[in-house]
């Protein structure tokens, strides 16, 4: 949720949606790293540990 960008895709995610009869506001999950100070850890086998996480939540 860094730099707010769910926040500003999920009601236009759900609009999209409704106006075509797929889901509702429920079906919309956030996938990625909980609100930080810094955008990225600086670590690189943390960094590579997040991707694998989030790519498997995604995928799910």
């Amino acid at each position: 949720m860094n730099m707010d960008a769910y926040s500003y895709i999920a009601p236009r995610l759900f609009t999209a949606m409704k106006s075509m009869g797929r889901g509702n506001i429920d079906d919309i999950k956030y996938v990625g790293r909980p609100s930080y100070a810094a955008t990225a850890t600086g670590f690189l086998m943390m960094h590579i540990k997040e991707q694998i996480e989030l790519v498997h939540k995604a995928l799910q």
